[in-house]
């Protein structure tokens, strides 16, 4: 009995082509996913793990998330929740910040109050010319003017005309 040409050959790996478009599809559906659930903000470890586990088949290769790269999604869920921008915005030793405690009596008691003056945060100025300083000093002034903070929370929104938010939003 013959076999037919149509049939797999003995010993040989079927060769399978994937269509480009479907490549496409299977890397905007797990971006949409990934860009949905952070917009969500709730991406169990579990799920950012998963997603650096995700294989698409390009070709004859598989590609995956680079876990040392920029698409990473490991480092920021660890930075959302150790909340380190919001640490570095307001208790980093570069900004000086304005705090303001004072004390009254009210009805026989001592009572203090705790202000900070958000909106008057600004970075120290480089006490010399090196390089390193001067990068500092510009660094935290970015970080500042990028995170505003009138309310004491993290936010890129801000009144401010010429802010950073305001310009990526700015139609042509």
């Amino acid at each position: 009995m013959t076999k037919s040409n149509t049939l797999r050959r003995e010993n040989q790996p079927y060769l399978i082509k994937i269509h480009p478009s479907v490549i496409w599809i299977k890397t905007a559906v797990l971006v949409s996913i990934l860009l949905i659930n952070i917009h969500r903000a709730n991406m169990t470890l579990d799920e950012v793990e998963t997603t650096l586990q995700f294989e698409i088949a390009a070709d004859y290769s598989l590609v995956k998330i680079n876990p040392e790269g920029p698409l990473n999604f490991l480092r920021g869920y660890i930075y959302q929740k150790m909340e380190c921008m919001y640490n570095k915005r307001f208790f980093a030793p570069q900004i000086n910040t304005e705090y303001n405690l004072e004390h009254c009596r009210y009805k026989g008691n001592l009572k203090y109050t705790y202000t900070r003056n958000r909106r008057i945060d600004m970075a120290y100025k480089a006490l010399s010319d090196s390089e390193m300083d001067v990068y500092n000093e510009q660094y935290h002034n970015h970080l500042i003017e990028l995170f505003p903070s009138p309310t004491g929370d993290i936010s890129i929104e801000t009144r401010v005309s010429r802010s950073f938010i305001r310009a990526l939003r700015a139609e042509k």
